[in-house]
């Protein structure tokens, strides 16, 4: 009986730390161990696919991005999102090819569980290369992100964006047919 009160406590401390409450909703993650690392055990608390605005479809595909929309319930953040639209020739340099969509406007975020406890920690961005026509978040090793910034002794909560690429996000259209460079906007 002991022993399946420890396991239950366990878990329960687990659920607690991969959720988190945002002013959209809550959001649930996972424990990302790091299986290289030369530091000994590393691990972090990661979420990925977080909607820093609404999805640019529709009306909004060529339009300034809009605040996230509210959900009910827990959101799983646990895999990546989809990578932006890209050029179609560059698009091997996804995670392991992974898809691609105009749905695509999401966040990941790494972070310890000192950070997730005190909240005082330094906080790196790290955007994506691709000369704003290719790449995407999901391009960035976990493994290398926890092992050198997020670390049980770094503290850096660590956040990579997506953004919108190419014409998605940098067309220049005539009159009112779009608003112009979307990508740094979201």
């Amino acid at each position: 009986m002991h022993f399946l009160f420890l396991v239950l406590t366990v878990l329960v401390q687990h659920t607690v730390l991969t959720r988190v409450r945002l002013s959209t909703g809550t959001i649930e993650g996972k424990v990302l161990n790091a299986t290289y690392s030369p530091l000994g055990n590393q691990s972090a608390i990661v979420f990925f696919g977080i909607p820093y605005v609404q999805p640019p479809l529709g009306d909004l595909r060529f339009r300034k991005p809009r605040p996230p929309i509210p959900w009910d319930g827990i959101l799983e953040t646990k895999e990546y999102k989809p990578a932006c639209m890209s050029n179609a020739t560059k698009t091997y340099k996804n995670k392991v090819g992974g898809p691609i969509s105009e749905d695509c406007l999401y966040l990941n975020v790494f972070i310890n569980k000192y950070c997730m406890k005190n909240k005082n920690c330094s906080v790196m961005i790290a955007v994506h290369g691709g000369g704003f026509l290719f790449e995407s978040a999901s391009a960035f090793n976990p493994e290398i992100m926890i092992n050198n910034f997020v670390g049980q002794d770094r503290n850096i909560v660590v956040v990579s964006i997506n953004y919108r690429l190419g014409v998605f996000g940098f067309g220049q259209f005539a009159g009112d047919h779009g608003d112009r460079n979307m990508g740094l906007f979201g």
